[in-house]
């Protein structure tokens, strides 16, 4: 099972590490509730009704307008958030030959370290590491000089992590790309493609290469077109990467079909498989895919450690701590999980504990706000008290204080929370 799990309007399961490191720092750490109410006041100042704030009260009005949603007069797609990459420009080639040509020679790396204890070299168009980080996001390659940049990395031997996000890359660039791979198969074990207008036919490409490798440990494909189509060929790259232990899908329009097609194939798959983390925000999923992703996380060959998992509205909030509650018979449960239920804002690795909410998003990726009702409360309750649970973070609710109050008592009682959070909508409501 995920080692953290963070409700957001999307459901996303997050990484279990960073949950094992704050709880190495705070041992023993009383429930936050408890000092919350010690000081009279809620634990997070923007939301407490305690402190006057205008943001507040802005986020419970548009909630409380907005209520429940209605599937019947407010229908949501389920193919996903359009896998567009961030606007850029194709690069002139005269701008990239310098480091195409540093490259090819050597892979001199002679700055000191910024921030990072990693020594580095900065071109006009790239940034080298000593780690092995070939860094290209954002320089916009193009399909024109896709190829030049393979082949100046031929003869190269120090580069490890590639990371060309953002480059617009196309079809063009995703063939020069499995060229290189089935020349050297085991030069890189990290490939950052997020971007890249990479489609399904494009993708399905790269695979037959990709399979080749025996050394790949991350692949990072979000924003990119690859369309429920793809299912197949990302089982295959699973199935036939022996170190794959990172995939990104993030906004890849895989949408609920997708989805559930490639846990139906990972649920009946009976042999280990070295995937530990996958990403799948923002691609649609909703009722359809709930079964097989619960299927997989009770699959006693699932070895997950954080999976992110987006839901759209037409999938009940019980129907998502059902999946949750299916998932901790799994032989490999884990020691700590985080729940977040709040607003939408993308990319988000955390919890709004450490991000800034942007509501244009809600907009932007055609989404609607969490109305997480009584109905829940006691599935909530049972959540917290049957597993490892350390941080909860219902935010906005229409709940009722009775309903929470529960809640309250399941916290209070709770020997691994750290955190807890809710804002009630209700007028007067205890944060």
């Amino acid at each position: 099972m995920p080692k953290i799990i963070d409700f957001d309007s999307y459901l996303i399961l997050c990484f279990g590490k960073i949950c094992f490191a704050i709880s190495a720092m705070t041992p023993e750490r009383p429930s936050l509730l408890a000092l919350a109410d010690d000081a009279g006041q809620s634990s997070t100042d923007e939301d407490s009704p305690f402190v006057p704030n205008p943001r507040r009260a802005k986020w419970i009005d548009r909630i409380s307008a907005h209520g429940p949603w209605d599937g019947s007069t407010d229908p949501l797609s389920l193919r996903g958030a359009p896998s567009l990459p961030m606007p850029v420009e194709v690069s002139n080639k005269a701008s990239l030959v310098p480091f195409f040509e540093h490259i090819s020679v050597q892979m001199a790396h002679t700055k000191p370290p910024p921030y990072y204890d990693t020594d580095f070299l900065d071109f006009k168009k790239a940034v080298l590491y000593a780690d092995g980080r070939v860094d290209l996001c954002k320089m916009a390659t193009g399909p024109t000089n896709i190829g030049d940049l393979m082949d100046s990395l031929q003869s190269n031997h120090f580069a490890k992590h590639f990371l060309p996000g953002n480059n617009i890359i196309g079809s063009t660039g995703a063939k020069a790309i499995a060229d290189f791979v089935k020349g050297k198969p085991d030069q890189f074990e990290t490939w950052y493609l997020a971007g890249n207008f990479i489609d399904t036919a494009s993708f399905s490409i790269l695979v037959d290469a990709m399979i080749e490798s025996k050394v790949i440990t991350n692949f990072w494909l979000k924003r990119n077109p690859l369309m429920a189509k793809s299912a197949m060929d990302v089982f295959r790259l699973i199935e036939h990467s022996p170190v794959l232990r990172t995939l990104d899908l993030d906004q890849t329009e895989l949408g609920d079909d997708g989805v559930a097609q490639l846990f139906r194939l990972l649920a009946k798959y009976e042999k280990p498989i070295a995937l530990r983390h996958i990403y799948l925000t923002a691609v649609g999923i909703g009722a359809r895919a709930c079964q097989p992703i619960s299927d997989y996380l009770c699959s006693p060959h699932c070895a997950l450690e954080s999976l992110y998992i987006p839901l759209r509205y037409s999938v009940p909030v019980s129907k998502l701590i059902e999946l949750h509650n299916d998932s901790h018979s799994n032989h490999a449960a884990s020691t700590t999980t985080q729940f977040t239920f709040s607003r939408l804002y993308q990319a988000i690795h955390l919890s709004r504990l450490l991000t800034s909410v942007r509501p244009t998003l809600l907009k932007d990726l055609g989404m609607r706000f969490n109305w997480i009702t009584d109905a829940s409360a006691t599935a909530l309750e049972n959540v917290i008290r049957a597993n490892n649970l350390q941080y909860l973070i219902i935010s906005y609710t229409p709940m009722t204080q009775t309903a929470l109050k529960s809640i309250y008592d399941a916290v209070l009682s709770s020997q691994s929370i750290l955190w807890f959070h809710v804002a009630p909508l209700v007028k007067g409501g205890k944060s």
